[in-house]
């Protein structure tokens, strides 16, 4: 790997019952929609988290400004290119948030996390850092296959401080699980308090 940093980046809904998810995801609707703390996320996991922005003229201004503002940072006589190296790492972490507006209907939340180029074990690591709630320790990154094709990513935690980011369920409209069972299964793993409802939508 050649880059100095690379996002990993994790993928939600806004939306945890949505049709074209069902369809797209769960099987048929034949599985269940997981609904996790965006606030939770965003104090103790060290990531970034933002909804995706599908506005092109929203977009188009934004990465305006951005550029302007490395353009000044660059203008300075003195020089600072710690400030800038800082800037573009936010730009480029903004990026991650734009997407096509054909896409809108996904109402798509994204998570952010930046892993480091370790270019003498020819590998990046994660570095860990502080969050609101509690020190974040570097995860191992790991690996896995998509075809021929490496992809990096982290097993973030669930539980943050005694607090489950796992907080509802919803069963798809053609799962054949009952409310129930679920239920049991989110006991026996730990996870109490978890509402778990049906899909409101038909499917047909």
């Amino acid at each position: 790997p050649d880059e100095q940093v690379l996002p990993l980046i994790g993928c939600f809904s806004g939306n945890g019952d949505l049709l074209g998810q069902w369809r797209a995801y769960t099987g048929d609707a034949s599985g269940i929609s997981i609904g996790f703390s965006a606030p939770l996320i965003a104090k103790g996991l060290g990531v970034n988290i933002n909804k995706v922005i599908y506005d092109e003229k929203i977009k188009y201004k934004e990465i305006l400004n951005h550029l302007l503002g490395l353009h000044q940072f660059w203008q300075q006589e003195n020089e600072e290119y710690e400030r800038i190296d800082i800037y573009a790492k936010g730009f480029s972490i903004d990026l991650n948030y734009y997407k096509n507006p054909g896409f809108f209907e996904e109402q798509e939340v994204r998570i952010v996390r930046l892993v480091v180029n370790d270019p003498e074990r020819g590998c990046y690591k994660d570095v860990g850092g502080n969050s609101e709630l509690k020190e974040i320790l570097p995860l191992e990154v790991k690996k896995r296959y998509r075809d021929s094709e490496e992809i990096l990513y982290l097993e973030l935690p669930i539980e943050l401080s005694g607090r489950q980011v796992v907080q509802d369920v919803i069963l798809g409209p053609k799962c054949k699980t009952d409310i129930e069972t679920i239920r049991r299964k989110l006991d026996d793993s730990g996870l109490s308090n978890v509402s778990v409802t049906r899909s409101k939508l038909t499917y047909r």
